[in-house]
């Protein structure tokens, strides 16, 4: 091909790549500069596709390499059917000629590239559309409910003394609501630095928070290790967040002082509307996105997973399905809501405080029953996260059931469904003996203006919708999903100890190791039995399923930690093995791992992760063919773009290096040491060099970690 057609397919094909949507590549670190999106261009692709041809030529080809080529070529043909806005065929006819080699086979798989691309094209614009339109409505809806509770602000600023406390309230209410999202900024990006952590609180102080995370969710944007929260899980969080700290209790206030107004407010009414309705749908959306999300992650098809699978194969049944959940989140809230501001409006104080207290310790024991108390995701150490979540898991259950709660991992369906028809009961209950005690009561009297029927009238209009809206769900979602909703096969300890076997086996993964590898890394280690997990750590062979790959990189089969660092791999395992306080456990766990570690560090890194690392500038200490390979990977990013990159992967390699040395510090130092454990017991006898060292190094990294 003559050099100037292919500058200029290689221009053409740069343009139809600078669009913002950017996949999430595998966990591994890249550009987040959403504007400038380059980096897969024809250059690198090319350089890539002559590895794939130099490996498969090869009298020993390295799977990973042959796959990692592959990967970047599919990924480049599927970015460019993506971002083309002219004719799809011409398109993918310039790319064929540049990245695919001569003979036979190649024009075959150009028949069928050129076939392939119009026909995905429609469904991904139109599940783009689709996913921009559902975050639109969800944003449009949320403001509008901001935009009221500053109208009904305003009017209660301008009621005089009569109105000026709830203004306060009001005030304060919507604080909490800020300074919940500038934690959770906080929590989002404590690993990238104060820069990250400045911005993400000035978006939550100036109510762009939602923006920011519907952005990313639709963007696609780039996650990496420094990343504490998935985009969509950050995203959820927000929204959960909205709900408990100002969408709840402005219903409650707003409705406390409409019992109290003699004429009715509509600006009042309106925003309550809006607050129940903005709620619903969000929550709504957000369940049918968690659902389709992981469906979306069964390799082995989207109703393989157990616990997830509802929406059904049928579109109309699906709409359907959304219908009824929203009906039934939007009844359910307002029942509730209903309920706990006739109780402030009627009886005493201490009356709502003594009860929601009662109802969390029930919550606590129905959790401490299924050995549940430390929430499944929380990091060995750390003291905060479950309490945390227990409450909202309490708060979601009174006020909003949020669907995905009746999986195994969480509550289980026999408790899920206990709770709705208890909570449902006593609120229809404590609304008839409220307003009875709107009547009865003179102070009350003389207070309260609205009606008790219409109390009455409002809550069971709610609870209408509610079982209309449940009823719809339950018909129309999938059959063999439906007992999930009233019935616990499992407790958490004993699902994920399921998983962990890998009978069968779940999300990405294609051998039993590598869905091991995923639930260790991401589920608290209580819920494993030690046994089983030392025994596993100790069989791993750098031949096998997850280190035979032979690069540094965990394989694809590994869910979202797939593409992290094998040496990462190693020192997560080790923090939370720590956790079960085994020292000898611990030293042969360790000893193992380290074995493993010296074969790992002598290898390649993989061709992605080499062409990331150059993109960022960072050099890598490859062999004499390895560098003659990345003659093809030239960076094509700038030093300003890349340098905050290049400091964190400065930082994360300093933090594996001061782990590495203060564990071969605390071997020298501890060695011949008395054992404190011993101390205690009067045991004069002196540990052996080995025994000392392991408890210290446990010790170590239990205290480490639980400050972390």
């Amino acid at each position: 091909m003559p050099a100037a057609k292919v500058a200029e397919s290689t221009l053409s094909f740069d343009h139809r790549t600078s669009f913002r949507r950017k996949s999430i590549d595998e966990g591994l670190i890249v550009s987040v500069n959403f504007q400038d999106y380059n980096q897969i261009t024809l250059k690198q692709v090319s350089g890539k596709l002559r590895e794939f041809q130099t490996s498969s030529t090869s009298s020993s080809p390295s799977s990973s390499s042959l796959e990692d080529s592959a990967n970047v070529v599919a990924q480049a043909y599927v970015d460019l059917v993506k971002a083309c806005r002219g004719n799809v065929e011409n398109a993918i006819r310039e790319f064929c000629d540049e990245v695919l080699p001569d003979g036979e086979i190649a024009v075959l798989t150009r028949a069928i590239l050129l076939s392939l691309g119009p026909k995905i094209k429609p469904g991904m614009k139109l599940a783009r559309i689709g996913l921009g339109v559902r975050i639109l409505l969800s944003l449009a809806l949320t403001y509008t409910d901001l935009i009221t509770d500053v109208l009904v602000l305003k009017e209660y600023r301008e009621g005089g003394e009569a109105t000026i406390r709830f203004f306060h309230i009001s005030v304060s209410l919507l604080a909490l609501a800020t300074l919940s999202n500038v934690a959770l900024a906080f929590i989002e990006n404590q690993k990238k630095g104060t820069k990250a952590i400045a911005k993400g609180a000035v978006l939550a102080v100036l109510q762009l928070n939602p923006i920011y995370h519907g952005a990313r969710v639709w963007g696609g944007w780039d996650t990496n290790e420094d990343d504490t929260l998935d985009p969509f899980l950050a995203f959820l969080i927000s929204r959960m967040f909205e709900l408990i700290f100002e969408v709840i209790p402005e219903i409650v206030l707003q409705l406390f002082v409409l019992y109290r107004t003699k004429e009715i407010s509509w600006v009042i009414g309106f925003s309550i509307f809006s607050s129940v309705v903005s709620a619903a749908y969000i929550t709504t959306d957000c369940t049918m996105m968690f659902e389709r999300s992981m469906m979306n992650k069964q390799k082995k098809g989207p109703y393989c997973n157990p616990l997830y699978g509802f929406v059904p194969i049928a579109k109309y049944h699906t709409v359907i399905v959304e219908a009824g959940m929203f009906l039934c989140y939007g009844g359910y809230l307002a029942c509730s809501m209903i309920a706990l501001s006739a109780a402030l409006t009627a009886f005493d104080s201490y009356y709502v405080p003594l009860v929601m207290g009662c109802e969390f310790a029930a919550v606590c024991a129905v959790l401490a029953s299924r050995d549940q108390l430390i929430f499944i995701l929380e990091q060995p150490g750390s003291n905060v996260i479950s309490p945390c979540f227990n409450f909202c898991l309490y708060v979601l259950m009174s006020v909003m059931p949020f669907v995905p709660l009746h999986s195994d991992g969480f509550i289980g369906g026999g408790w899920y469904s206990s709770i709705i028809v208890y909570r449902v009961i006593s609120c229809a209950i404590v609304v008839i003996f409220a307003t009875n005690n709107f009547a009865s009561s003179d102070a009350t009297a003389e207070a309260v203006h609205i009606r008790g029927e219409t109390v009455i009238t409002m809550f069971f209009i709610a609870l209408f919708a509610t079982i209309i809206g449940a009823t719809l769900f339950l018909r129309f979602i999938m059959r063999s999903r439906r007992s999930n909703f009233y019935r616990s096969r499992r407790t958490p300890a004993m699902f994920y100890d399921w998983l962990f076997d890998a009978h069968q086996l779940l999300y990405d993964a294609n051998t039993k190791d590598q869905q091991r590898t995923y639930i260790w890394l991401e589920t608290h280690p209580k819920y494993f039995a030690k046994d089983k997990v030392k025994a596993w750590l100790l069989g791993l062979k750098s031949d096998g399923d997850i280190l035979g790959g032979g690069d540094k990189n965990l394989p694809k089969g590994c869910n979202q930690f797939s593409g992290h660092l094998i040496d990462s791999f190693f020192t997560k395992s080790l923090q939370r093995f720590a956790w079960y306080n085994d020292a000898e456990g611990f030293a042969q766990v360790k000893a193992h791992l380290d074995e493993l570690k010296e074969e790992v560090d002598k290898r390649p890194l993989s061709i992605v992760t080499r062409a990331t690392l150059k993109e960022h500038g960072t050099t890598t200490n490859t062999s004499d063919n390895n560098k003659e390979r990345e003659k093809h990977l030239t960076p094509n990013t700038s030093d300003d773009n890349n340098k905050e990159r290049e400091e964190h992967l400065v930082e994360e390699s300093q933090q594996i290096k001061t782990l590495k040395q203060e564990i071969s510090r605390l071997e020298a130092v501890v060695a011949g040491q008395r054992c404190d454990n011993c101390r205690r017991r009067g045991d004069n006898s002196i540990m052996t060099e080995s025994q000392t060292t392991s408890h210290h190094i446990t010790s170590t990294f239990t205290h480490n970690y639980s400050c972390t």
